[in-house]
């Protein structure tokens, strides 16, 4: 979960100036890691200057060295925030119900001084104001929670290939694996790692499959079958 912006150094001692994203500086403190470039850094310390915090990551001890992560993006570890706290990023796509039903989904989510405003879009559209006169309860069942975490896996899968184009078979498997679940039960900040670790191993076991989708551009029958063959070599292969 992005937490803010590295704007500018602060001192000598590889201190950094981070301009805060969160609905408050003061959450980033809480925390003991953060990860940035796909690097996980401990937080040595961490205070409040206005809307900004003054960060001092192990590691980053010069000038110099801080310097060098101006324009980063500092990130949060979904598994270190309370499973209770939902953000703004993770309701899209969730479902809105009345007593009478559904309503349609959350696409989009506003923000005014005072409180939040959900964007809801279905038959008709509405704009739901998030405070508790209008928001009965924040339930979410087994399926959605797990739609969610999905989420995750899917933000993470998208952050490792931006600036690493792959080819279309490559892409095909990451997905496939994604939205077959069998990424589900991997820790959100393993994904990378797994993936490609994934992708490898296509490449070594399976040209044959890869040389497929890439001649059929379709998800045939037969294809699919091979993925899911794959997939659960793959599977195995990790728990050995």
């Amino acid at each position: 979960l992005e937490a803010g912006e590295i704007v500018t150094t602060h001192g000598v001692r590889g201190e950094m100036k981070v301009l805060s994203w969160m609905d408050s500086p003061d959450i980033l403190c809480e925390f003991d890691r953060c990860r940035i470039s796909g690097t996980e850094y401990t937080i040595e310390s961490c205070r409040v200057q206005k809307t900004c915090n003054l960060l001092k990551l192990r590691g980053i001890d010069t000038m110099e060295a801080a310097q060098a992560m101006r324009g980063k993006t500092v990130e949060l570890y979904r598994e270190d925030i309370d499973d209770e706290v939902i953000f703004a990023a993770e309701l899209i796509g969730v479902e809105v119900f009345t007593e009478e039903g559904s309503i349609g989904k959350i696409t989009e989510v506003l923000d005014y001084p005072g409180n939040s405003v959900y964007v809801v879009k279905g038959e008709h559209s509405y704009m739901i104001p998030a405070v508790k006169q209008f928001i009965l309860s924040t339930d979410l069942d087994a399926n959605t929670k797990a739609k969610l975490e999905r989420g995750r896996r899917i933000v993470e899968l998208f952050k490792q290939g931006q600036y690493d184009p792959k080819s279309l078979s490559i892409e095909v498997i990451d997905l496939y694996a994604i939205q077959k679940g069998y990424l589900d039960d991997v820790p959100v900040d393993k994904v990378q790692k797994v993936v490609r670790e994934m992708e490898e191993d296509a490449r070594t076991t399976r040209p044959d499959l890869l040389a497929a989708i890439e001649a059929e551009k379709a998800l045939t029958d037969s294809i699919d079958e091979q993925l899911k063959q794959f997939m659960t070599a793959f599977k195995s292969r990790m728990t050995k």
